[in-house]
């Protein structure tokens, strides 16, 4: 078991700046430090100028640059020819938490231009500008990197799943599961799935496929801009990477609506200008600053590998139909409204927030944040800045996920590890059947910390059939 006393400075999402450019050195995507996306100035043609020299070097002698630590900042390279992705994070920060988002990166521009359709055009025409075939995703692109930070779903390659009953969850599936009428027109339907505010439902599919978190991650990525949740349903090319990255797909998006409050509308066929998928973040009660219930969005995805919108479509209204009986869909929309969850519910002594994996079943669930309670200078408890507590609590979870995974070139994994601060403790714990970090008062001794553990673990079990999607169906 680790033991590090450890200050994390609070890493926000804006630290981080990320840089695309081709093989041969031109600029395709920039993210900079508390600026919008410019990569056209002659300061970041200079900078990428540099990036392309060095690993150029490396590449001279056969060998790969991995990362460069010059403190205050690491600067990471993940090579995925032929396009390189470099990200400068604050140096503190795990080299392989900044390759996951790299990875990611990658991942998301494979959605756009596959990887073939890069080669080939980059075979062709070295010195061909990437930028406006991107143009109409890279404000997406933008405001999801700064989501990534958030998301434990990500960051453990796992899904974010709704909590709600586990009947209305059967319900929700076996509406999508194709009549047997129809089953022979979808012969190319990869799968089905009902999403609540980029939360998974549910998800149906054919024997012969299964589904990879990082596609899901992509898929809600391109959902949830407001380019495609501005229609009432969308028909989207997509290619999903970890399914093959060399084909575009398609992908039929509906935003439901209770059926006096639908509104028609004709499929548009758009990419994504803008997302908000992640993880938890900070939030409060269920009602806004304005009193206003949450009201949340429920869409229906369904994935193909023909272009054939019609028969798509007619499974998505049969989909629809179904969801709307017995009243399914008005019980999602109100699990979307309460489905957040406090530690108060777990009833443990100096709990201030805790993430889940549940390995079995590849899912991820996180309470909400409410802040953490400090003791100040009086003897009193003050509530720090709940944003900044939340970046200094992000970045704790990373480094203890990262020395358990021994993911940064550490000798060994560990099974357990802890780390204190004067504002919070956290502890991760892996087994077989789970993965918890758990963020607990200072004030409670390690032995505590095992304890709170192995409650919270226990609290998981009683509730795995609503935090959990299991046994989706197949066809």
């Amino acid at each position: 078991m680790g033991d590090v006393k450890y200050e994390p400075s609070s890493h926000k999402p804006a630290d981080r700046q990320y840089f695309v450019l081709t093989h041969a050195g031109k600029p395709v995507f920039t993210v900079r430090k508390q600026e919008e996306v410019d990569t056209g100035s002659d300061e970041v043609t200079n900078l990428i100028g540099v990036m392309h020299a060095l690993i150029s070097v490396f590449e001279d002698d056969q060998d790969k640059i991995r990362s460069i630590v010059a403190p205050p900042v690491r600067i990471t390279f993940t090579i995925r020819p032929p396009l390189y992705y470099v990200c400068v994070a604050p140096s503190n920060e795990p080299e392989s938490v900044a390759r996951i988002y790299l990875e990611h990166l990658h991942l998301l521009i494979l959605s756009v231009l596959t990887g073939s359709q890069l080669e080939r055009i980059l075979t062709r025409h070295t010195n061909f500008d990437l930028r406006r075939l991107l143009s109409g995703t890279t404000t997406m692109l933008q405001t999801h990197l700064l989501h990534l930070p958030t998301s434990f779903a990500i960051l453990t390659s796992s899904l974010n799943t709704l909590r709600l009953d586990a009947n209305l969850r059967l319900r929700a599936a076996d509406a999508l599961v194709p009549p047997p009428n129809m089953k022979s027109k979808l012969k190319d339907i990869l799968y089905a799935m009902v999403v609540v505010d980029d939360r998974v439902v549910t998800i149906a599919r054919p024997k012969k496929h299964t589904v990879h978190p990082a596609d899901i991650h992509v898929l809600l990525a391109t959902i949830g801009s407001p380019a495609v949740k501005g229609n009432t349903a969308s028909w989207l090319p997509i290619c999903l990477p970890k399914f093959n990255p060399n084909s575009l797909l398609h992908a039929y998006a509906s935003y439901l609506t209770l059926p006096d409050t639908a509104v028609p509308s004709q499929p548009a066929s758009t990419r994504q200008e803008e997302s908000t998928e992640g993880g938890e973040a900070p939030a409060d009660n269920e009602e806004g600053a304005t009193g206003e219930v949450h009201e949340p969005s429920v869409c229906l995805v369904i994935v193909s590998a023909s272009g054939d919108f019609e028969v798509v479509r007619q499974w998505a209204d049969v989909a629809t139909q179904r969801l709307n009986e017995a009243d399914t869909l008005k019980h999602l929309i109100k699990a979307g409204q309460k489905s957040a969850y406090s530690v108060d519910e777990l009833g443990i002594p100096g709990l201030r927030h805790f993430f889940y994996k549940s390995r079995a079943n590849v899912q991820v669930t996180a309470p909400a944040f409410e802040g953490i309670e400090s003791l100040g200078k009086e003897g009193e408890m003050d509530q720090i800045d709940r944003e900044e507590e939340w970046d200094r609590l992000l970045a704790l979870y990373r480094l203890v996920w990262d020395a358990i995974h021994a993911k940064s070139g550490q000798e060994c994994t560990l099974k357990l590890q802890y780390v204190r601060t004067e504002r919070v403790s956290v502890m991760g714990w892996i087994t077989q059947s789970f993965e918890i970090y758990i963020a607990l008062s200072p004030r409670l001794p390690k032995s505590a910390a095992v304890g709170a553990a192995n409650a919270v673990v226990k609290w998981m079990k009683q509730e795995e059939s609503r935090l959990f999607l299991k046994d989706a169906p197949v066809f």
